[in-house]
């Protein structure tokens, strides 16, 4: 049997401390088996997802010749979107990761609400962006307009 196929995202950190404290409180698992948490630190969320966060020296030896990181607080590269099990929960962790050190972004996407989508933004303590969302989930049978609409 292959193994299950994963996705691990790596970004680079300032603070080890502060970014495990900021994937903690946004329900991340950490993996404590895959490392020794001096240069990186590794969370599991569902079973096929990995956030890793690496200190700048060990990401900075995986970047091709040339390449510098980017500094997060003034570049966004990429947002990492996460899903929830309803609104309330969205809400939840955004307040979470803002308690543990995190700053509030952007309301992602407000003109999809009336479609049952509900998300909200919350930045780590590097910057890099961090998009909690719940989507509603729709019978199959249910017929849709030509713009979308029940």
């Amino acid at each position: 049997m292959a193994p299950q196929k994963r996705v691990f995202i790596s970004l680079p950190t300032a603070d080890l401390t502060a970014a495990a404290r900021f994937a903690t409180a946004l329900g991340l698992n950490k993996k404590t088996d895959w490392c020794s948490e001096e240069k990186s630190v590794f969370f599991e969320y569902g079973e096929s997802l990995y956030l890793c966060y690496h200190d700048h020296t060990t990401f900075s030896n995986w970047l091709p010749s040339g390449r510098k990181i980017s500094s997060s607080s003034t570049t966004t590269e990429v947002i990492v979107t996460l899903s929830a099990g309803s609104p309330e929960e969205v809400d939840g962790l955004i307040a979470k990761g803002i308690e543990a050190g995190g700053k509030r972004g952007p309301n992602m996407v407000p003109e999809m609400e009336k479609y049952g989508m509900h998300s909200r933004s919350v930045e780590d303590p590097d910057g890099h962006v961090f998009e909690i969302i719940y989507c509603e989930e729709k019978p199959k049978d249910e017929k849709k307009g030509e713009n979308g609409e029940k």
